[in-house]
């Protein structure tokens, strides 16, 4: 996968790449979630030690949005992706070695059908929160580094560091509302936890600065940080209450929510971005090719292949 990142230079290469890591990263995720869930029956416990996996989520994106954004200015897109696949490839050395993997014989046991589940009225309240706290996130992605270097002529290492802000939030939240989350009341958490994420949505257009998005990310990252730490050990609760006690299809139907947000979010920016273009034909015609900022249309032209 990584390899594909680092040499392709084709819509084809790249999309195949994306799809691949789609799939790696989801199946992590499940099957990781699944196994705290069985590992760990005990509600504070499960909540402590799933904060525990989201952080280590929250670690990697606080290090990777700056790690490329630097890398890519200095270097190009090719070395942070060769770099990434040579931890990947020591991680699972080590792991190997560490923990080799045993055959056994073992009871297959059969999760409720995904039908069952989204027929499951609190499960769909839960990932319907979980799809809309993500949404926001989905959407700000691509649209906010096409943002900074129209409005505020943002140096190529700025635009991954601008998120760093959000990634400490949803580190935080991860990380400490897990058992808080429990003891207070998940729903009390996660509904006002949605609120900051709205109220941190409304205030980043009016940012004139860069540093003036600072306390609205690390609200967005602290609110999503918080529904996810107080809804996945949730999702695992209900199904023990009320389905069989096999986790993977829940998680599953989280992640495709997940999935959903993104999928909807990209779509979102995409007509957004064909409506202000055709609403600004008559703007852009104007204008002469060589005018396009030298970084505006470097970006502009990897992210459209």
């Amino acid at each position: 996968m990584f390899p594909a990142f680092a040499l392709g230079s084709t819509y084809g290469a790249l999309l195949f790449a994306r799809c691949i890591q789609g799939v790696g990263s989801s199946s992590l995720v499940i099957s990781g979630m699944g196994l705290i869930s069985s590992r760990y029956p005990e509600e504070e416990e499960r909540s402590k030690n799933m904060g525990i996996a989201l952080s280590g989520i929250a670690a990697g994106v606080l290090v990777g949005y700056p790690f490329g954004s630097v890398l890519y200015d200095l270097a190009g897109k090719t070395l942070p992706f060769v770099l990434i696949a040579i931890f990947v490839a020591l991680l699972v050395g080590v792991q190997f070695l560490s923990v080799p993997p045993q055959i056994s014989a073992v009871n297959v046991q059969y999760s409720s059908s995904t039908k069952a589940l989204l027929q499951d009225r609190y499960i769909l309240a839960v990932i319907t929160a979980v799809c809309v706290s993500t949404s926001a996130m989905a959407i700000l992605e691509p649209c906010l580094p096409i943002w900074l270097l129209e409005t505020m002529q943002a140096e190529q290492w700025q635009l991954g560091t601008a998120f760093i802000p959000d990634s400490v939030g949803y580190f935080l939240g991860s990380s400490f509302f897990g058992v808080l989350a429990l003891r207070v009341g998940r729903w009390k958490c996660s509904m006002a936890a949605m609120l900051v994420v709205g109220m941190s949505c409304i205030c980043i257009p009016f940012a004139t600065a860069i540093w003036h998005l600072i306390i609205p990310h690390f609200g967005l990252g602290l609110g999503i940080g918080i529904v996810d730490a107080s809804f996945m050990p949730l999702l695992a609760l209900l199904v023990d209450l009320r389905h069989e006690a096999v986790y993977g299809s829940v998680f599953a139907v989280a992640q495709l929510a997940v999935c959903l947000a993104y999928s909807a979010g990209k779509y979102k920016d995409i007509t957004t971005l064909i409506y202000l273009e055709a609403d600004h034909r008559g703007t852009v015609k104007a204008f002469s090719k060589n005018s396009v900022p030298k970084k505006l249309s470097r970006t502009t032209s990897f992210s459209s292949k």
